[in-house]
């Protein structure tokens, strides 16, 4: 039988560089018309609530590995991104050992009384599936690394009385989200010290924090140098109630640099803002444009002209490539399903994945074409894979 979905995913998040402009245009709404009603992004906001946002909130970052998400339930399943796992290898990886990890035990200890109050409790971690960066030299291989805890209340006033207890104890709780829509029952637990001793005490690995505890300005100047040396794939900044990715800029890049070159130009006419905001804004910019990994900038391959796009390419290449291979970590490793004979599944899997990535970036006109491309191109990625596939088996 095919697993269930994961009832409690993950909540996508979006990129830091993004958040970053909206304030800044939400500012500059202000100062053009502090009535506006418009939502650019989000409604004005004066001089002293972008100070609040960059200089006074408390921000942590942890490292983003590049792996695969998989959760332990206080039930003792196994979840990967989208499904319930079965068996005792994932990705082509081990995960027995996931089992032996007490996760009742831990909602036990933050949740004390409150624990009646609760329908699901997931412990995330990243599966480290790849040997990327610096993985090998830390001997992170296969392992698992916790970085953040999901639970589904009974109810949406359970939910409001377990965020209050889990808040009064500095845990950083963000507000629910489910497949990218607002759910008032679920919480999210992102990685700070009171959730690394949690962790630690139950034996859990967990992942390196990178910067805690000083404001937004503080968090991109410090973590700059390690970004633009492409050290890992990136950080996840965790404010006091939401948080952000933040990738290298060999990763693929959110869409905002242009608007966010516009937005500097406009925010610098006015001669009263706190010049640190450019400084972020070049760290930044800094960081996107290198393409460093491990502080090595890496040889281009062979001398063959890249493709440009021209104006009937709706989508880049590598922007397709990096979205079907985003999508095959949210399941269980193509090899399994082709042995299982279910490779139509994976294909229609892959397709919505991928068309849920890319479509909401195209103008309405193109949607139709753009959508029948992605089919094309997952129907050829799968295609050829499965054909490797079957020449192995003859082997």
């Amino acid at each position: 039988c095919m697993a269930d979905n994961n009832p409690l995913a993950w909540p996508q998040i979006t990129h830091l560089p993004e958040y970053f402009n909206s304030l800044l245009d939400a500012h500059i709404l202000y100062r053009e018309d502090p009535e506006s009603q418009n939502l650019r992004v989000r409604l004005p906001i004066t001089k002293e609530e972008l100070y609040e946002a960059l200089f006074e909130t408390s921000w942590f970052s942890n490292v983003k590995y590049d792996g695969t998400n998989v959760a332990i339930g206080h039930d003792k399943l196994l979840y990967g991104r989208r499904k319930v796992i079965t068996g005792n290898s994932y990705q082509k990886t081990d995960i027995s050992f996931l089992k032996l990890f007490d996760i009742a035990k831990v909602a036990n200890q933050m949740l004390g009384s409150h624990v009646d109050k609760i329908e699901r409790f997931f412990v995330y971690g990243e599966l480290m599936i790849n040997q990327l960066f610096d993985y090998a030299d830390k001997d992170m291989f296969k392992k698992w690394l916790g970085f953040g805890i999901r639970i589904e209340a009974q109810s949406e006033d359970h939910a409001v009385i377990l965020r209050e207890h889990l808040q009064a104890q500095n845990f950083r709780v963000c507000k629910g989200y489910d497949h990218g829509s607002y759910s008032p029952v679920s919480l999210t637990i992102i990685l700070n010290d009171e959730l690394r001793q949690i962790f630690e005490s139950n034996s859990i690995p967990v992942a390196e924090t990178l910067f805690k505890d000083g404001n937004l300005f503080k968090l991109v100047t410090q973590c700059k140098d390690w970004m633009r040396d492409g050290n890992g794939e990136g950080l996840v900044c965790v404010s006091d109630t939401f948080h952000k990715k933040w990738k290298i800029g060999s990763e693929v890049q959110p869409q905002v640099f242009d608007k966010l070159h516009e937005t500097i130009t406009r925010i610098s006419e006015f001669s009263d803002l706190d010049p640190r905001i450019q400084e972020m804004a070049k760290a930044f910019f800094e960081v996107h444009e290198s393409k460093s990994i491990m502080g090595k900038t890496p040889q281009k391959k062979g001398n063959k002209k890249a493709k440009k796009p021209n104006s009937t390419t709706i989508f880049a290449p590598e922007v397709l490539q990096a979205a079907i291979d985003s999508a095959l970590t949210k399941y269980d490793s193509i090899d399994t399903y082709f042995s299982s004979n279910k490779k139509a599944e994976i294909t229609s899997l892959i397709i919505k994945e991928v068309q849920d990535d890319l479509i909401a970036s195209v103008d309405e006109p193109q949607k139709p074409v753009a959508s029948k491309v992605i089919v094309g191109a997952v129907n050829k990625f799968v295609g050829t894979n499965f054909g490797k596939w079957k020449a192995a088996q003859k082997e």
